[in-house]
């Protein structure tokens, strides 16, 4: 597979397919996974999205600035000055994964029934609550995406 894709939505869920292999995120695959959420924003339905890649790696990327804003600072500061690579089980114990599942069609079904969930709840007023949620998060990554991007033009 080359790059992300969408795959069609089965009843309110869209899945968006990293592929397979170590999806790291540059500036050429940022901009594609934006030009797909936008396609997914103006999507009157499915109202949930899960994001799923296949094989070793969901994303063999680290973005710094959501580290920071999200994980625990002793977690963060573990991942981010040793390198440590947490297995499924430590990165739901760390706080890096919300929820764990052992073999590859849980983790499909387990995601796709907890966005299911969401999406029963999709709406303006969950936009609002995510967007004041998560401000400092998405200001980081806006500031670093912006100033990468401006860098590797230059």
């Amino acid at each position: 597979m080359s790059g992300p894709r969408l795959i069609e939505p089965d009843g309110p869920v869209l899945l968006l397919d990293l592929g397979s292999g170590e999806n790291r995120f540059t500036v050429d695959s940022i901009e594609r996974l934006r030009t797909l959420l936008d396609e997914v924003a103006r999507e009157p339905a499915p109202k949930a999205l899960v994001i799923l890649a296949r094989g070793k790696f969901f994303s063999n990327g680290l973005d710094l600035s959501w580290m920071r804003t999200k994980l625990p600072a002793r977690t963060a500061h573990t991942a981010m000055t040793t390198g440590r690579r947490y297995g499924a089980a430590e990165a739901l114990a760390a706080g890096i994964a919300d929820a764990c599942e052992p073999t590859d069609e849980g983790v499909l079904a387990r995601a796709t029934e907890l966005a299911t969930g969401l999406a029963e709840n999709a709406g303006a007023a969950l936009g609002v609550v995510r967007a004041r949620l998560y401000a400092s998060a998405i200001s980081a990554l806006r500031a670093d995406t912006f100033t990468a991007t401006a860098e590797e033009k230059t």
